[in-house]
């Protein structure tokens, strides 16, 4: 049997897939366990190339039976991805229910159940290839279902979206380096697999040719995609419970009232102790050496100062690092300025100084040094 093109496409699609599932499993302190909603979202996604090679081989014509049979499995794709985003972000409820998510799964089965045992071969082939009868039954199925399917994974990219802002907004009040524990690699994946639904919205109602490469190059594209983010695989650094902090911090922003004193004392102990010289400082760090509550400090932050965790700390450190970069009987160089003030890293210290000066250490030392 001689393969086409896209057969040949699909099927390094399935082995790239299976080679990201290795990948991470091999990966120290990731799991099957840890990450077994990602692995079924690809074991989804292999599904439907299986169903490709058969309709580019035509094997369709020998087989039937197989055609349309992955795609109930469409209602699983955004449900497996939401609970892959809560289990990475640790706000997965073990004892939540998945069966009401499920529900439009085994309701699309339902629906199938008539063109699976009822159909005849030729009437599914004619499905298959657009030239069947327009009777109200096949057009809800390659219509009617393509735009539940387009809605619902939608709507669960959404649920991913508002989790992960949930989650950097928790990291933004408790953590004051980032770089290891952000997941906004993951909000760009969703972007992205929005866009290639929309690309499967048009392809779909627009009789587009390319409609079969459409799930192989989303596949080669995660591939690719998750290669370059290793780093932030490994759920042990990246990932802090979320689950019962931020519904404590936002009950208690809530109820307490912060008046000026509060702000000047909190101020005046940071900045006396010099606190956020300290590497890797935390809300709960700080919470201990100021002996005042989280919630507290965290209002104090949010509503009396108008800003996060994070921004508060890192804007002390930038202060603290003008300081030595105009101190002229200062030893050290840009590197050791970083560490002085509490960044781990020079890309970090850049990258803060930046944000807040909008110029880089070097240019503000130049442009102040000569006035």
């Amino acid at each position: 049997m001689q393969f086409t093109f896209e057969s040949i496409i699909y099927i390094i699609a399935i082995f790239q897939t299976l080679q990201i599932m290795l990948i991470f499993y091999k990966i120290e302190h990731i799991g099957l366990k840890k990450n077994i909603y990602l692995y079924i979202f690809l074991i989804l996604i292999i599904l439907p190339l299986f169903n490709g090679i058969i309709n580019s081989q035509k094997l369709y014509i020998d087989y039937p039976h197989l055609l349309m049979v992955t795609y109930p499995t469409i209602f699983l794709y955004g449900v497996t991805f939401y609970f892959y985003v809560l289990k990475l972000t640790q706000s997965l409820d073990e004892n939540q229910s998945i069966l009401l998510h499920l529900s439009p799964f085994f309701i699309s089965l339902l629906i199938y159940t008539p063109y699976f045992f009822g159909y005849s071969k030729s009437d599914k082939i004619a499905i298959e290839t657009g030239q069947f009868d327009w009777d109200s039954y096949s057009v809800f199925l390659v219509v009617g279902m393509t735009v539940l399917e387009i809605i619902h994974i939608a709507f669960y990219m959404r649920l991913s979206l508002k989790q992960l802002k949930k989650y950097q907004i928790f990291i933004d009040n408790n953590y004051s380096a980032q770089k290891e524990i952000e997941l906004r690699w993951l909000e760009r994946l969703i972007y992205s697999l929005f866009a290639v639904l929309i690309i499967y919205f048009i392809d779909n109602f627009g009789n587009f040719s390319s409609y079969s490469l459409i799930e192989p190059a989303l596949v080669l594209w995660i591939f690719f995609f998750y290669l370059l983010n290793l780093e932030f695989f490994n759920t042990s650094k990246n990932i802090i419970d979320t689950t019962k902090t931020i519904e404590e911090a936002s009950t208690f922003e809530k109820k307490v009232t912060i008046l000026p004193k509060d702000i000047i004392e909190f101020e005046t102990q940071v900045n006396e102790k010099q606190l956020y010289l300290e590497l890797d400082l935390t809300l709960s760090e700080l919470s201990r050496v100021c002996n005042l509550p989280k919630y507290q400090i965290t209002a104090i932050l949010n509503q009396g100062l108008q800003t996060t965790f994070y921004d508060y700390i890192n804007t002390k450190r930038i202060e603290y690092a003008k300081k030595l970069l105009l101190d002229t009987t200062y030893q050290g160089n840009v590197l050791d300025v970083s560490l002085d003030c509490g960044f781990k890293s020079r890309s970090a210290f850049y990258n803060a100084f930046k944000k807040y000066l909008n110029m880089t250490p070097l240019e503000y030392m130049k442009q102040n040094r000569s006035v």
